[in-house]
């Protein structure tokens, strides 16, 4: 049984998992490789401090990106759970 309110927590969980797997593409992909072509160019100290700020934006990413996995796992585990309880499963 899917009900209506299960299989809406299951496309939020989805919904959320595509944002999350995006911002982990855009992390791995552009903002690495904007950052590496800075690096490349650019010398000095003004170079580190602005590579420094673009590592520290980076693990920011990976961060909220992971958090928002988590939140998903833990939707389709209550969506699960609600299942279970309105179908009288174990």
């Amino acid at each position: 049984m899917n009900s209506p309110e299960t299989q809406a927590i299951y496309k939020q969980a989805s919904d959320i998992r595509g944002i999350a797997e995006e911002m982990i593409r855009l992390n791995n992909g552009n903002l690495k490789n904007a950052a590496d072509s800075v690096a490349t160019v650019w010398r000095g100290d003004a170079a580190n401090v602005y590579l420094r700020h673009c590592e520290t934006t980076r693990e920011l990413i990976r961060t909220t990106a992971n958090n928002l996995l988590n939140i998903t796992g833990e939707l389709e585990d209550t969506a699960r759970q609600w299942e279970q309880f309105f179908s009288g499963r174990p």
